[in-house]
């Protein structure tokens, strides 16, 4: 354990001096195509600007990575968190790009796991880090955001409710029918537990009215911060290719977005699907 958490403590330190090196080679100017991840805390809070008149009416539905929707959702005057909306940009004939910063994160659950709405982090009993950083670059239509994340979560033991299982089956969900039917870890095994995931990543073709890509990223969907409807943030994102509108299409009676997304999901090693079905 104590070997893994020298190797992560590494990488976050990589990742920061990876982030003041990049940031010490740009020039600070208001970028012309900020990245908003939907959910994100940034997102919840133009959502709160909007009841303000500081940001534009736009809908909420469904949430997804876009150049158009970010830029439509900068606030205008000065508001408490005026910063954040003025990132270093680069560009060149053809690219224009940004660095995000490191964002290195620490929790510690003294009785038992709990997290919610925190993406791909899984946040067990004792201390976890977290540690993401990346960039969003764009040619033209072309868009490519990378912004990988990993995780170390100590996972110190405590008491687990009994769902009748042996074995590894004991580390399921405490209730014994939804063991046999629910992917729901009370605990990620006996050890320390860790992750690289893609996190907030895609690569996008885009244009006003719609876009098409491959992505890891999160989408929302439903208007609702903590419970959505059907996709939310409470779990990683997963693979999958998508097309979808890139601002509401005016049908005279109603105003349509749609999101249409083609993507497989994985088992964890504590779920009770075997096999390929």
């Amino acid at each position: 354990m104590k070997a893994r958490y020298v190797r992560y403590s590494v990488i976050a330190a990589a990742f920061i001096l990876i982030s003041v090196r990049l940031q010490a080679q740009e020039t600070r100017t208001a970028s012309t195509f900020p990245s908003i991840s939907p959910g994100s805390e940034l997102d919840e809070y133009l959502r709160y600007l909007q009841t303000t008149g500081s940001v534009a009416p736009a809908a909420w539905g469904v949430r997804e990575l876009s150049v158009l929707r970010s830029q439509r959702l900068v606030p205008t005057g000065v508001n408490p968190w005026h910063a954040r909306f003025q990132s270093k940009t680069q560009k060149s004939s053809l690219v224009e790009w940004t660095a995000f910063p490191v964002n290195l994160t620490t929790r510690v659950n003294s009785g038992f796991p709990f997290g919610i709405n925190d993406g791909a982090v899984w946040a067990g009993r004792g201390l976890t880090i977290a540690a993401d950083a990346g960039g969003v670059a764009r040619a033209g239509p072309l868009v490519l955001q990378l912004n990988p994340i990993v995780f170390w979560a100590q996972n110190a033991s405590f008491p687990l409710l009994n769902n009748g299982l042996s074995g590894n089956g004991i580390y399921r969900t405490g209730q014994p029918l939804l063991a046999q039917a629910i992917d729901l870890p009370q605990r990620f095994g006996s050890g320390s537990y860790s992750r690289f995931d893609l996190g907030e990543s895609e690569l996008r073709v885009e244009y006003p009215w719609f876009k098409a890509g491959v992505s890891n990223a999160h989408r929302i969907w439903g208007p609702a911060s903590s419970f959505p409807f059907a996709l939310g943030r409470n779990a990683a994102g997963f693979e999958h290719l998508f097309i979808s509108t890139n601002q509401p299409l005016d049908l005279w009676f109603a105003k349509l977005s749609a999101n249409l997304i083609y993507g497989k999901l994985s088992q964890s090693d504590y779920s009770p699907v075997s096999g390929s079905d």
